[in-house]
């Protein structure tokens, strides 16, 4: 009998040993986005044409993006988690970012070796009823985001960002943007988007 719970007890330490995983912070917080990222693509670039992405969200709602950040160095980086959200001309409304957590630690890339540590959070767009138009998001380790409120995808076109398409695009891959550590957006919730290309 002694035997028996004796090895019970290993089974269960062993299996809390191999599911648990410390380079892994806030994984439960993925549960919060049902769609995975990135969205569908538009198909085959025919084109060969520069390819860029606009998220489509409507006024008064509050979608998220879920998002898992990796360190890229050998100590842990500690994260503000903070968001901005800029109106482009006439556009109009207020549009919040809230961060959960609104700090992060990071753990160390392992010295390169797997597994590779990471940590996730969650940004919620708080849209007022009365926004309306082009918007540019900017989000820690993240290029400059294209965002249009209270438009269908049909209805965004290059022009309406302006600059801002040829930075979004000149940022990505850039090490000086995050040379600490690496964003990817993980999946969203309530949140679409569309990918068109530069004329």
């Amino acid at each position: 009998m002694v035997a028996l719970a004796t090895i019970a007890i290993l089974v269960l330490v062993s299996f809390v040993v191999l599911t648990s995983n410390p380079r892994v912070l806030n994984q439960d917080l993925l549960n919060q986005c049902n769609t995975q990222w990135p969205l569908e693509s538009p198909g085959p670039n025919i084109t060969q044409r520069e390819e860029f992405s606009v998220l489509l969200a409507s006024p008064g709602t509050s979608p998220r993006f879920c998002v898992g950040y990796s360190s890229l160095i050998d100590n842990e980086v500690s994260i503000q988690l903070y968001g901005l959200v800029v109106p482009l001309g006439s556009s109009g409304g207020t549009i919040s970012v809230l961060a959960d957590p609104p700090t992060l630690t990071v753990p160390n890339d392992n010295n390169g070796q797997s597994p590779v540590g990471i940590a996730y959070a969650v940004f919620t767009l708080q849209i007022s009823n009365s926004s309306h138009g082009f918007y540019v998001m900017d989000m820690p380790g993240d290029c400059p985001r294209l965002l249009a409120v209270g438009y269908s995808a049909a209805q965004v076109n290059e022009s309406d960002f302006g600059t801002w398409v040829q930075r979004s695009l000149s940022s990505a891959g850039n090490p000086q943007i995050a040379p600490d550590f690496d964003f990817e957006i993980e999946g969203v919730w309530n949140l679409n988007a569309t990918s068109l290309y530069v004329s």
